[in-house]
């Protein structure tokens, strides 16, 4: 499904919601790809941002949970532990 902004997602769907593997498409180039669960990221799942790095980890309803920020160099510039951030 592509939006009218640009915005796109490849994968599941459930009840008209994003659920299952998939991978969202933003218009100005940020990229999510893991779970869904109707319709928020949910499990395992990478957040890349443009000029900022990247979040890799797990995702709880829709927020990240316990998982890694990267810059764009590949450097670990926190963590986050159950819901909470960890700076490095």
């Amino acid at each position: 499904m592509t939006s009218p902004y640009g915005d796109k997602h490849v994968g599941g769907w459930k009840k008209g919601k994003e659920h299952g593997q998939g991978t969202d498409t933003s218009s100005d180039g940020g990229k999510y790809e893991g779970g869904w669960k109707v319709g928020k990221r949910h499990g395992q799942g990478t957040l890349t941002v443009p000029d900022l790095g990247k979040y890799v980890g797990e995702w709880k309803n829709g927020e990240m949970w316990t998982g890694i920020f990267y810059d764009n160099n590949g450097n670990i510039e926190g963590k986050m532990l159950n819901g909470k951030g960890i700076e490095q």
